[in-house]
């Protein structure tokens, strides 16, 4: 980031931020003069006790629609770097969405309808961790043992939702800046030890690309994301937006995943009662989330399916692999009703794979008005174990 846009930055950073022994633009500067790997150990004194690092986890992410979150996740590592027990001690940490470098000094896309753009928190991995306001969290570490000892380092995973959008607008990023403090141990005052920002900013995806695809993180108790137009609300439109996807993935004792859905088509007509084909690949790191399951629930708008086409006649079709074209997937199988299980949901096939089942399908009438829209589409609700292609 330029000296002029960080400037700016800054300028509109909440008060009392970067007040307590350096200002925000001569810490922005030093940290510019110092190794990327380096930048996010800025500190406002030279004997600081305590180390921090605020890296990214999560890759590009998608803007937030109105109809679902799409989530960023930063990891904070607080270290003692001192031969003594370091007490009380905490670290404050904002997230801002700034405008990526190759945009910066036009300052007008940081805002939409007159609001600068904001990345509320969500959550976090630990207790420590309680929100203070819309964007900030405060980790309350407490104790850290002597360099090199156990106990001499703490690690937490933060997630915050990524900015919403209606309106198209320069691409931004969402970066999280910090700030932190401990107990002296001669008087128990407070101390300053420092602040900067994480080195790694997480890209936003290009606004409009929850039409066909969902990038983010995923919380440790869940998200629902979807596409679905701009909203992201998992409704299908007529010509710009179709066919949509909306997965509900399950929390997990891992700290960090991401999830991506993908939506494809390519012109081939499989089905008499259809006008193409319609394809969703889900890559969702822990592949097998059982005894929990995905949810996934993909809709197809009238506008793709030929007059008085019935969906009791539509079959959908799973691939495990994304490795094969999805004509030629030698696993490529129907997806059956759960009902007609005897598991009553996601089961083992004779290759010894789970394989996922249809809980329930629905055709909405075109015209019936559906979250305030005028819609008709065919909905299918399926439950999964496992990442996979689903084709239609």
């Amino acid at each position: 980031m330029s000296v002029a846009s960080m400037h700016h930055f800054c300028r509109n950073l909440p008060r009392p931020w970067f007040l307590l022994g350096v200002s925000c633009l001569s810490g922005a500067l030093l940290g510019a003069a110092m190794p990327a790997s380096a930048a996010a150990d800025t500190v406002s004194n030279e004997n600081r006790l305590i180390d921090i690092k605020v890296e990214r986890q999560s890759e590009a992410t998608s803007y937030t629609g109105l109809g679902s979150y799409n989530f960023v996740s930063f990891k904070v590592t607080v270290a003692n770097i001192g031969g003594n027990v370091v007490n009380n001690i905490s670290v404050r940490l904002n997230s801002r969405v700034l405008l990526e470098p190759a945009n910066n000094g036009d300052t007008a896309n940081w805002l939409e309808n007159g609001s600068l753009l904001t990345a509320p928190f969500d959550s976090a991995s630990s207790t420590a961790c309680t929100k203070v306001d819309t964007t900030t969290v405060n980790c309350a570490i407490g104790q850290l043992r002597a360099s090199g000892q156990t106990g001499s380092s703490a690690t937490y995973i933060l997630f915050f939702a990524s900015p919403t959008r209606t309106v198209a607008g320069d691409a931004e990023e969402v970066n999280v800046q910090w700030q932190a403090s401990y107990a002296d141990a001669s008087n128990g005052q407070r101390v300053d030890s420092g602040s900067g920002i994480a080195n790694a900013p997480i890209a936003l995806a290009p606004f409009g690309t929850l039409t066909n695809e969902f990038k983010s993180a995923v919380p440790l108790a869940g998200a629902t994301l979807s596409t679905g137009s701009v909203d992201g609300d998992g409704l299908p439109q007529p010509v710009v937006d179709p066919w949509t996807t909306t997965v509900k993935v399950p929390g997990a004792v891992a700290d960090y995943k991401q999830a991506r859905g993908t939506e494809k088509t390519d012109g081939l007509i499989t089905s008499s009662d259809l006008l193409d084909r319609r394809i969703t690949e889900l890559v969702i790191p822990d592949t097998n989330f059982q005894p929990n399951k995905i949810i996934i629930t993909l809709r197809r708008d009238l506008s793709t399916i030929r007059k008085g086409s019935k969906i009791t006649n539509s079959v959908i079709y799973y691939t495990k692999t994304l490795d094969f074209d999805p004509s030629t997937a030698p696993d490529r199988a129907p997806v059956p009703f759960c009902s007609q299980i005897s598991s009553n949901g996601p089961y083992l096939d004779s290759a010894g794979a789970w394989r996922p089942c249809i809980r329930s399908r629905t055709s909405v009438p075109n015209k019936k008005v559906v979250s305030g829209k005028s819609e008709g589409y065919w909905e299918w609700v399926i439950e999964a174990f496992e990442n996979g292609r689903y084709e239609n």
